[in-house]
């Protein structure tokens, strides 16, 4: 309830609410480079609630199922448990914050949790691969690493135990595979008509590799600046001596996580492999954000799970006490993370957003004409505005609700042109609001032409404070 809604979660809520069918979701998704399981969610919702706090909701519903797993299910101790609770990406990323990288967690996790008597569950580990896969890019790649564990895995158990498959298994493996590659093609085609760059950057450049090296930091490390613009900050990263501090705890632990996990060939696959995919990404194509970064960690906390209960060595004691230790330490530092980012949200506004669409509806303005600049920012004030259908976007010179990533939109804008259409549609008798996320001073507007009607709080997100003036004709 105090987690005010920024243009990422909007931007979801927003292109299910005006798709008219499930199909229409994927021709709405061109530009989003998500493949659209999130969106079908919130399809249904969209229809029965006009607010998108319903969203929240089920998100929220989503990671509670997350963490009962990991108390129900997970191998780990009470106090890891406890730790992983208020974990930073599990209760700030994936739970506070409602994006479709939640309910990739949560299939992980059931995958991780059916893992345990996978010759029984074959068929239900083989969907949870083809609806993890449906979640993100990430998921993708994820459910990829996963596919290959649960083969490497059947391949050890089969020929440490001297056995031959059976018919019935073998039809299982053939139903299985089928599952697993149409949930890949289905995610592959979602993305192949997206119209996205898929070359990657190669040789990399310095400050790419120097990204993703902090990538790798952020995923065992996310403790935020202390302050109201801490989001994707990195208290560890803020200076040298830290910075060299992190580095070398990074590879201590990673260390003592291998070690542990050389103990199952399958496990190790699993985080290596992750970890591979994963950072070769964020090297050669996104940057990406610790949202993205956090699935090396969920990564590593899936191939501890699963090493479990896969075909393995018997682990000695003082391995044992050694892996306890490095793992209650990374999971106390990340605990601390998550309590400082959600003790932050709950004082601070996160955006500004929601504050500015209470203005407008106590104003009884939401039927003006409503000019937003920019696009990005000004969707998340539309999407609090239950009933308003859209805003007039400058950069893209047309009215809409989500934004479309396409070439009509063009940034920076001329401000001229918000004064053309300011005129434009006082003329035509209609009362003109602007909303920007900036002051109209920076923009080189003429002040006489707008009256300031309301300056928002400071959100943590920076771009979201917003300035609201009113056309004077």
């Amino acid at each position: 309830f105090k987690h005010e809604m920024w243009r990422d979660e909007l931007q979801a809520w927003l292109i299910s609410k005006e798709s008219e069918n499930i199909i229409e979701i994927f021709k709405n998704l061109k530009y989003e480079g998500h493949q659209g399981l999130w969106h079908i969610l919130l399809f249904p919702l969209t229809r029965i609630f006009d607010n998108p706090i319903s969203m929240q909701f089920i998100h929220v519903i989503f990671s509670t199922c997350t963490i009962f797993l990991i108390f129900k299910y997970s191998p780990f101790s009470r106090v890891q448990k406890l730790f992983l609770t208020f974990n930073y990406f599990l209760f700030f990323e994936y739970s506070i914050i409602s994006r479709n990288y939640g309910i990739g967690v949560l299939f992980i996790f059931l995958f991780c949790t059916f893992f345990k008597k996978r010759q029984k569950n074959l068929i239900k580990l083989s969907f949870l691969i083809l609806l993890l896969s449906q979640t993100s890019f990430i998921g993708l790649l994820l459910a990829i690493a996963l596919f290959l564990t649960l083969i490497i895995e059947e391949f050890i158990f089969y020929r440490n135990n001297n056995k031959t498959l059976s018919i019935q298994y073998r039809k299982k493996g053939i139903i299985s595979l089928f599952i697993s590659m149409t949930g890949f093609l289905l995610a592959f085609f979602q993305l192949m008509f997206q119209f996205r760059n898929y070359t990657l950057a190669f040789p990399p450049k310095p400050q790419q590799i120097f990204d993703s090296g902090g990538a790798m930091l952020n995923s065992f490390f996310p403790i935020p600046s202390i302050g109201i613009n801490f989001w994707n900050s990195n208290l560890f990263l803020s200076n040298e001596v830290t910075l060299v501090i992190s580095i070398i705890l990074f590879f201590v632990l990673n260390y003592f996580f291998i070690d542990y996990l050389r103990n199952s060939k399958a496990a190790l696959f699993l985080y290596i492999f992750s970890f591979s995919i994963l950072t070769s990404f964020f090297l050669l194509k996104f940057s990406g954000y610790f949202r993205h970064h956090g699935f090396i960690f969920i990564g590593l906390l899936s191939a501890l799970w699963i090493c479990k209960y896969s075909s393995k060595k018997e682990i000695s004691n003082s391995k044992k006490k050694t892996f306890n230790y490095t793992f209650n330490l990374l999971l106390a530092i990340q605990a601390f993370a998550g309590i400082i980012a959600g003790s932050i949200d709950y004082f601070y506004p996160f955006s500004a957003a929601q504050e500015t669409a209470q203005f407008i509806l106590s104003k009884k303005l939401e039927n003006s004409f409503i000019i937003g600049y920019e696009d990005t920012a000004a969707l998340s004030v539309l999407g609090h505005i239950n009933k308003r259908r859209n805003f007039y976007y400058v950069q893209g010179d047309r009215e809409g609700s989500f934004i479309k990533w396409d070439n009509k939109r063009i940034r920076p804008i001329d401000s001229t042109k918000i004064v053309e259409k300011s005129l434009e549609a006082s003329s035509a008798g209609k009362n003109v609001l602007l909303i920007l996320n900036r002051s109209i001073d920076d923009l080189n507007i003429k002040k006489n032409l707008f009256e300031e009607l309301f300056v928002s709080s400071d959100a943590i997100v920076k771009d979201e404070n917003f300035f609201v003036y009113k056309f004077i004709k």
